[in-house]
């Protein structure tokens, strides 16, 4: 699940990393301050804006229906949409 996977490559031929965050099982706000539950594997997380998800990963922002993360390695942001069917 976080690990690091093959796929895709770069311009260059060569093959890139792409590595899944935990997964997203809830969100919930209150007092106008979101918290979102992640799990990766048996462990989970409570996380809170700028709290750091395992060692790659950084919380940017939690709203009603999705969560950004910032990749610490690439600095790209990748935004988690939450359904709540899961």
């Amino acid at each position: 699940m976080a690990g690091k996977r093959s796929g895709g490559g770069s311009a260059d031929g060569i093959a890139t990393a792409v590595r899944e965050p935990p997964r997203l099982i809830g969100i919930v706000i209150r007092r106008r301050r979101g918290e979102a539950y992640f799990l990766d594997g048996d462990r989970a997380y409570t996380v809170h804006e700028g709290d750091s998800l395992t060692e790659h990963y950084r919380v940017e922002r939690i709203e009603a229906k999705k969560v950004s993360l910032r990749d610490l390695d690439t600095g790209r942001t990748r935004t988690i949409d939450w359904s709540g069917d899961e």
